[in-house]
């Protein structure tokens, strides 16, 4: 059983439309770049509300209305909510009906800051590239890393990024590890945003499936709010560009 319907303190962040990667304009400042995967926005309540520490599990659409595929997530829901982490709303993207791969699985995209239940206080204006290391942190040992380019992702798991793009290009462990066959040995430059851009274009072809609609830039000190007025309210900071609008 799960505690009663525990409201969503704003809603998901929605990002500008930036329109397609090769024409956009120069961005001011810092961005952090990331796949624009293909899925369902969904906002996740790990830990219980403001009055109860009981974790709940429950599962809401970007317009916070429960959303009707949580069943679907069940195993890695329970996951979740046995972890008992100190984020209260986890703002992530779900896999389930789009296309066949990573069933039951969430992407970790990020999470919303403030006073948690057990008088876990995380400041409510922590910039992105804070929000990231602490989420790393916090979801040790529960949080797969997804090598994206290397092979589909895994099923029923809480997944993140293994790798990201940046102003200054690609960022990996080991960027041979999940280069495609096709242009790693074709001497493909793997530096800048382009490249990306064309990676996950490859990407798409070998899998088979829409997986990636394009990549999302995040300005890394621009802070999570609350309290948005409505679902299709654009928050500046984050930028989206897909291969089709």
């Amino acid at each position: 059983m799960t505690d009663s319907i525990c409201s969503p303190p704003s809603f998901p962040l929605r990002p500008v439309n930036g329109g397609p990667l090769p024409q956009a304009r120069p961005k001011r400042g810092h961005w952090r770049w990331e796949p624009k995967v293909n899925g369902w926005r969904a906002w996740v309540n790990t830990t219980g509300s403001r009055t109860s520490a009981s974790p709940t599990g429950q599962v809401f659409n970007r317009k916070n209305e429960p959303l009707s595929i949580e069943r679907e997530f069940a195993p890695i829901l329970a996951k979740i909510k046995s972890a008992h982490l100190p984020m209260l709303w986890l703002d992530t993207e779900a896999f389930e009906r789009r296309h066949p791969l990573g069933r039951g699985s969430l992407v970790l995209l990020d999470f919303a800051p403030g006073i948690y239940p057990g008088g876990y206080n995380l400041p409510p204006n922590m910039p992105l590239a804070q929000r990231q290391l602490f989420m790393a942190e916090a979801t040790n040992g529960l949080a797969v890393p997804w090598r994206f380019l290397h092979e589909p992702p895994p099923e029923n798991e809480l997944l993140f990024f293994a790798y990201t793009l940046s102003d200054y290009g690609i960022a990996a462990p080991t960027e041979a590890d999940w280069l495609p066959d096709e242009l790693r040995y074709q001497g493909e430059d793997i530096d800048g945003l382009h490249t990306g851009w064309r990676l996950m274009q490859a990407a798409n072809r070998r899998l088979g499936v829409e997986l990636f609609e394009g990549l999302v830039a995040k300005r890394t000190d621009s802070q999570y709010p609350l309290q948005l007025r409505s679902p299709d309210q654009e928050f500046p900071f984050w930028m989206k560009h897909r291969w089709r609008f």
